[in-house]
């Protein structure tokens, strides 16, 4: 099957899960969804990647899917997968990134916390600078690419030390 043939197939069983989920039919609505997902998951895998706004569009979709029929984890995966792809046009990857907030609210504290330990951020300025940091390392580990005078400045901004916030509780002399 084409690109296309998956892709028709995916949104017609979104719009049937759709229908579901109106008519209170939940069971029936996540395995419409689950199933729409692999449909689009299989147009993806398809997809000649030159074609960069329909692959955005086919992975938001595909992530969404899999957000829809409550498989997180696939979700999850789908989003950091096409987050990775250097031609992924931007409205597509702010869409992936809405997405993975969502779920890293929803899904369970320890695991997010646990699969976001290894995680690199990547900063891009405007001077074509980029600088790939993990979030909980201290500066001393900063690995930074770029000139050498901006790399100072970011090390010396994440070793700043920061005020703590106050806290709001009552003393116990209240």
């Amino acid at each position: 099957m084409s690109w296309i043939e998956h892709h028709e197939n995916s949104e017609r069983l979104a719009s049937q899960a759709q229908v579901a989920a109106r008519e209170g039919r939940r069971d029936d609505a996540l395995a419409l969804y689950a199933r729409a997902a692999d449909a689009e998951d299989r147009a993806l895998a398809e997809l000649d990647p030159s074609k960069t706004r329909t692959l955005g569009i086919s992975a938001v979709s595909a992530a969404s899917l899999h957000y829809k029929a409550n498989r997180l984890d696939h979700a999850e995966a789908v989003a950091v997968r096409w987050l990775d792809f250097d031609k992924l046009p931007a409205f597509a990857g702010a869409q992936l990134r809405s997405l993975l907030q969502t779920i890293s609210i929803e899904l369970p504290r320890d695991r997010a916390v646990a699969r976001s330990a290894p995680v690199e951020l990547a900063i891009s300025l405007q001077s074509g600078v980029r600088y790939c940091v993990r979030p909980n390392l201290s500066a001393e580990k900063v690995k930074v690419v770029g000139d050498e005078q901006t790399a100072e400045a970011v090390k010396k901004e994440a070793s700043r030390k920061r005020p703590r916030p106050r806290s709001r509780r009552k003393s116990a002399r209240s």
